[in-house]
């Protein structure tokens, strides 16, 4: 003989799955986001661009590009032109000190962490005028940006 009782507990289930798709699904839409479509990033740091657009900003006279990674890294294969300052040398802050600070800076990396980290260093020390390359050396790359070797 069948039961008469409510199934109470699947539906219990449903509502409580239901609730934190509801809660979450904001959080979830953003994790899937290309950013293809969207304007590049303004951290607190500084701008992060597309390679596209950081090649033509690079572009522009009187722009120091840096490479903060490491001097292994930078040797084999880096876009031309730019100079290396890496991030990890005990000496960073006081590289950075000794930078004209009223030049504009194109700061990348490897994939973008220690680009960023390297602006807010700038910022710290009155170099504002910089930004980073979205996705880095490996965006470049992608792009088909070209890379030298010295």
């Amino acid at each position: 003989m069948p039961s008469t009782r409510p199934a109470t507990r699947p539906v219990r289930t449903l509502l409580w799955l239901a609730l934190a798709v509801l809660a979450l699904g904001p959080a979830l839409v953003g994790c899937g986001s290309s950013g293809a479509d969207e304007a590049p990033a303004d951290s607190a740091e500084g701008p992060s661009l597309d390679a596209p657009d950081f090649a033509e900003r690079m572009a522009e006279p009187g722009t120091v590009l840096l490479d903060v990674r490491t001097p292994e890294e930078f040797a084999a294969g880096h876009i031309a032109g730019a100079r290396n300052l890496p991030l990890a040398a005990p000496d960073f802050v006081e590289q950075v000190r000794a930078l004209d600070p009223g030049a504009t800076y194109a700061v990348y990396c490897r994939t973008d962490r220690r680009s960023g980290e390297a602006l807010a260093v700038l910022a710290e020390h009155g170099l504002t005028d910089a930004y980073d390359l979205a996705g880095g050396m490996e965006a470049w790359q992608a792009y088909g940006g070209a890379v030298v070797r010295d």
